[in-house]
């Protein structure tokens, strides 16, 4: 992709040098993301055309004579679900492994009978690159530029059990409580919470949910004591199942919660955030229900609650596509209604607005198309960006699942310009390896927005990430009207899948925090039944000193 502003290029990585040794790892991630082509396939996306990204690295020019039939066909049955994955995507001994496992679960039987396995492979594997060349010019060598003071928080007690920290935002619970750190161990089962003044303390326990995916802050019972929405994602790994859940963590004062459940039986439920669609007075749920493969899709639960000791919810399907990866509320065309945003992974790669249309009726609409089914996206934020008073959206891609961690050249941080009526404009992506979260706001305070991003590479060694100069925590300084330069504030440890960027400490300017994901990272590659080598905090903050 094109950087905006950090012109030039450091020579590329090539993760196809590696590739022996790495290869049981990339399998392994590809038979469990195995999101590059579906199980099943759900209803096809809005006819309306979208903004669409161009392949990083397109495929020679086809063959002609006899390749010609094999590639028709390809196409046909490929793009039956989804667009056609370029053979530049992958190297080409990553192909054949990959294109086997879509053979072995096409319970449709889509290719079967007219398409031949081994043509296929064939077929990728001349076009594919013999390596992946990432340019993303990195040091290996922090360039924070700003005043940044730098603390680990465990868990308490000294607690040093590695974690999988899938969520980590500062919420403020209100008079009783304060500004707090709120943590989700999707491994270990725990949403944690901390007080960022008192780092010594640690993370206390205040709920146990199985895997926990994210929270959301809301007054759903509109008690005046603010509460806690949870995804349930139901598996640490991802699985076919019906044990995901969207959970409510009620506040009851002075920092104690208690459990209830809104729904169950889903798949996994990545994200769970509440407003007043229909405009009746009380509060309603939006669950975005990643799944798997062929089981996921976007949930409106209808707020019917009598009594909030038993409440009460009528579910109603929005979208049938699994993959959402994040969901975010806001009037996108300027109607006054609240809309919703969904950011869609799995073999969708797109960004999904539903506008309001009044009651519970919701108009759907694809806003963005990645340009291939492995692109990869993680995470999304609504942002006024360019402070003109609509909502704009900052997305990142960088998750390598699909191709079992490879670094791939078009993994980065982009942003989505709102016209406000609803329409984006999509900005240059800006490369960024294993981008997860991004967040913007005034890092420096000057008064523009600025990124922060952070980076997730389970699969990759200690001593790779060295060698490779891996950044993992950023920001990107807006130095003139959307032009940036980027600094690194941590490298190596890209074990960040979440951040937030908000003033913790109280004094008027923007601090970070990072998630820490440890679990299953031994130091020498990706084990998810094995426990870090090292003690892992749960969180890194980084308390912003230079502002005011």
């Amino acid at each position: 992709m094109i950087p905006t502003a950090r012109a030039g290029f450091s020579l590329p990585f090539t993760l196809d040098d590696h590739w022996d040794s790495f290869a049981p790892r990339a399998i392994i991630g590809m038979l469990i993301a195995a999101s590059m082509f579906p199980m099943a396939c759900s209803s096809p996306a809005d006819p309306e055309p979208s903004p669409t990204l161009q392949p990083t690295v397109s495929a020679p020019a086809a063959s002609s004579g006899a390749n010609q039939p094999i590639e028709a066909t390809i196409e046909e049955k490929c793009v039956a679900c989804h667009l056609l994955p370029d053979p530049g995507v992958l190297p080409k001994r990553a192909w054949p492994p990959m294109i086997m496992r879509m053979f072995e679960i096409d319970e449709q039987g889509i290719m079967a009978g007219s398409l031949d396995q081994q043509e296929t492979i064939n077929w990728y594997t001349d076009r594919a690159p013999v390596r992946l060349e990432v340019a993303d010019k990195t040091t290996g060598e922090a360039d924070i530029r700003l005043d940044l003071r730098r603390a680990e928080i465990y868990r308490a007690g000294g607690g040093g059990v590695a974690g999988a920290v899938s969520n980590v935002q500062v919420h403020n619970l209100g008079p009783d409580v304060g500004t707090k750190l709120v943590a989700t161990d999707m491994a270990n089962g725990l949403v944690m919470m901390a007080d960022p003044d008192l780092p010594d303390e640690g993370f206390r326990t205040i709920a146990e949910v199985p895997h926990p995916a994210r929270t959301s802050l809301t007054d759903l019972d509109q008690d005046e004591r603010m509460d806690l929405l949870v995804g349930d994602l139901g598996s640490f790994e991802p699985a076919q199942h019906e044990n995901g859940q969207a959970i409510w963590l009620r506040g009851e004062g002075e920092g104690a919660f208690s459990r209830h459940v809104l729904g169950d039986g889903f798949g996994r439920v990545v994200d769970v955030e509440a407003a007043d669609f229909d405009r009746d007075g009380d509060l309603d749920v939006i669950v975005g229900e990643f799944g798997s493969l062929e089981k996921g899709g976007l949930w409106l639960l209808e707020n019917i609650t009598s009594d909030w000791s038993k409440p009460e919810f009528v579910r109603r399907l929005l979208d049938g596509r699994g993959g959402p990866v994040h969901t975010a509320l806001a009037d996108f065309d300027g109607d006054g209604a609240l809309d919703i945003v969904a950011l869609r992974a799995e073999h969708y790669e797109d960004l999904t607005v539903y506008f309001s249309r009044g009651g519970s009726d919701f108009e759907r609409r694809v806003v963005f198309q990645a340009p291939q089914p492995s692109w990869g996206y993680s995470g999304l934020e609504v942002t006024d960006f360019d402070l003109d008073g609509d909502p704009d959206l900052l997305i990142t891609n960088g998750d390598g699942f699909d191709a079992g961690g490879l670094l791939q050249p078009f993994h980065g941080v982009q942003l989505l310009l709102n016209q406000g009526d609803g329409h984006f404009v999509p900005q240059p992506l800006m490369p960024f390896r294993g981008a997860h979260r991004a967040e913007a706001g005034d890092i420096d305070g000057d008064g523009d927005l600025d990124i922060a991003a952070c980076a997730f590479h389970p699969f990759l060694p200690d001593d790779n990430r060295v060698e490779q100069k891996l950044d993992a925590v950023v920001w990107y300084e807006q130095v003139a009207p959307l032009s940036f330069e980027r600094h690194a504030i941590e490298v190596f440890h890209v074990d960040c899948a979440t951040l937030d960027l908000k003033d913790f400490d109280g004094d008027g300017d923007l601090d970070l925090v990072t998630g820490v994901f440890r679990v299953g990272l031994s130091g020498t590659g990706w084990n998810p039944a094995q426990q870090a080598s090292e003690p892992a905090p749960v969180v890194i903050t980084w308390e912003n000193l230079k502002i005011p």
